[in-house]
């Protein structure tokens, strides 16, 4: 496509078969052939799809945000990045009413220039912030995984608050530097579509598409190889994972009961190691309490370490049933809250090694973390539904017509994101839940800020 003064430095021999348009008393050139939107209803239908994205994208990200501040519960680092991709979703979303203006409207003479080129930058830049974040969400949660697995100094100090605060600044610097570069090369420019009646790249200019494919080459493909290489080798530490916890679970004769004995297996939650003027040989003292059975982990470990499946249990003849509590009465005799099952002395019991517990640990937090990475690979997998299409096929001539619908499936990944949380995510859910009932003294662990609001 070229403007009138192009076409004058045209040959005549290099005029033929361009077609001409005039939008606001400029006559642009276009190739015999090339798409334009033209059809109006196919234009309505357009805009009202994004007037709905900006609804949900609006709404939806505003109450994820609001989630986190609500609930100390979901002031962790992972979340951190959640809240950075809800806001750059929430400014895309924000901008889409300018261009279902402009595809409602037959002229694009009342939009001023500076402003569509401000649009069409700054989304441009909001939805370059969220695929930039999800690569660091990708590489955060492949270093969290591996500590897990295998507790070494190597990732101890990558998430300070510090590199956190880094890591965020670069989602949003990494766009905007890149903007600030490639326009005044003259890659293309920004500003009003005449083929496709929205504020993003000036389809005017002759490089355009160079503009286009500059973008991909620099942001999205680039994410997209991050985000595919840190989810491979994630998947790689949860199959060799499995198969290590297989090995040890596996029968074996030392945990198999006989038929005419009964063993007490008691797993306990992980406690601090206590300091005893006697030797224990590798066996930990659990340390009863006087009537209230085993004593408790930390605060900061009861959460990790609460699987009711790990709850006690007896093994009578192969079968497991439940262990009654026991608690030491005044006189020294031990009682039981149930009387269907007799208690056993403490030597039948089977040994809890330092090692049982640290590996019990470390597989229930590694369940943890393996559910959060399956919440955020949904996330990743729906944006590459949703982005990849566009950019593949937006460099490709001859593809014009495919691009308002795919334009219009990349802009729906902006709005997704809160659904995901609200169904797969049962912290954001219930909190979720709490607001939109406004039952907000029902939000589980308040904050501080919403702690104050309410006693205000």
């Amino acid at each position: 496509m070229a403007t009138a003064d192009d076409f004058e430095t045209l040959s005549f021999g290099a005029r033929i078969g361009y077609d001409n348009i005039t939008l606001c008393n400029i006559t642009f050139f276009i190739e015999t052939g090339d798409y334009i939107l033209q059809d109006y209803a196919t234009r309505i239908i357009l805009a009202l799809l994004l007037l709905v994205i900006f609804l949900i994208g609006i709404l939806g990200n505003l109450f994820v945000v609001a989630a986190v501040i609500l609930s100390k519960r979901l002031q962790n680092t992972t979340n951190v990045f959640v809240i950075n991709l809800a806001v750059a979703d929430f400014l895309t979303a924000m901008f889409l009413p300018v261009h279902a203006s402009t595809l409602l409207s037959k002229s694009s003479c009342y939009i001023p220039e500076l402003l569509c080129q401000f649009v069409a930058a700054a989304s441009l830049i909001t939805l370059g912030c969220s695929v930039v974040t999800l690569a660091m969400v990708a590489f955060y949660r492949f270093t969290v995984l591996y500590a897990v697995l295998k507790p070494k100094p190597k990732f101890d100090n990558a998430f300070s608050t510090r590199n956190i605060v880094i890591m965020v600044s670069f989602t949003w610097l990494y766009p905007i530097v890149l903007m600030c570069i490639i326009l005044p090369l003259d890659i293309g420019s920004l500003g009003y579509a005449v083929q496709y009646k929205v504020c993003a790249k000036d389809t005017a200019s002759n490089d355009s598409d160079y503009l286009t494919l500059t973008v991909c080459l620099l942001v999205q493909f680039p994410a997209f190889v991050v985000i595919i290489v840190c989810y491979v080798y994630i998947f790689k530490m949860y199959r060799r994972h499995q198969r290590e916890m297989n090995a040890i679970m596996a029968p074996s004769p030392y945990r198999m009961a006989s038929t005419n004995s009964e063993i007490n297996v008691t797993i306990i939650e992980d406690l601090p190691m206590e300091e005893s003027d006697t030797p224990n040989d590798g066996i930990i003292n659990v340390g009863f309490d006087e009537c209230d059975g085993f004593k408790t982990a930390p605060p900061e470990d009861r959460e990790i370490l609460a699987e009711p499946s790990d709850a006690s249990e007896t093994i009578t003849n192969g079968k497991h049933s439940p262990v009654s509590r026991e608690c030491p009465n005044p006189n020294g005799h031990t009682t039981s809250e149930s009387s269907t099952n007799s208690v056993q002395p403490r030597a039948l019991r089977q040994p809890i090694t330092v090692d049982t517990l640290a590996r019990d640990k470390q597989n229930v937090r590694f369940k943890q973390q393996r559910q959060i990475t399956i919440n955020l690979f949904i996330v990743v997998c729906v944006y590459t539904i949703c982005v990849m299409p566009s950019a593949i096929i937006f460099p490709i001539p001859s593809t014009g017509p495919a691009i308002p619908w795919l334009t219009l499936l990349f802009l729906l990944n902006s709005c997704v994101n809160p659904i995901i949380y609200a169904l797969r995510h049962p912290t954001f859910s219930a909190v979720l839940k709490c607001m939109v009932k406004c039952r907000f003294r029902d939000i589980p662990e308040p904050s501080s800020f919403l702690r104050s609001t309410s006693l205000s």
